[in-house]
């Protein structure tokens, strides 16, 4: 597996977020709440799949479930991951996937004030 595999996928998926949020903004006045929840839920699950590939990358995964219980702990695991497997610079990380995750409701703010000029 390729080093960088885990992130190019995540990324992939905030861009592909990005594109249908944007979209659906330029089209519409306001969001339908299955938009809003499906880009939510994807975004999770991306980043669920990130920290699960990057373990099994690393070689560091603690458990044979280690997926699953992501998911189900998913907002206190992704701050657990980081740190523990990158220590004091998860801090970096973490302030990093944060950001991705915020990408695609900022592009969608910027495409619809844009859009409404």
């Amino acid at each position: 597996m390729n080093r960088r595999e885990p992130f190019v996928a995540l990324v992939a998926v905030v861009v592909l977020a990005s594109i249908l949020l944007s979209a659906s903004l330029a089209w519409s006045e306001t969001l339908k709440p299955w938009t809003i929840d499906a880009i939510g839920t994807g975004l999770i699950l991306a980043l669920v799949l990130w920290m699960d590939l990057d373990a099994r990358r690393r070689r560091i995964v603690p458990c044979h479930d280690f997926g699953f219980l992501t998911m189900v702990v998913f907002p206190a695991s992704l701050v657990w991951y980081v740190f523990w497997s990158r220590g004091w610079r998860g801090v970096f990380l973490l302030a990093g996937l944060l950001g991705l995750w915020a990408v695609p409701f900022l592009s969608a703010v910027a495409t619809a004030i844009l859009v409404r000029r």
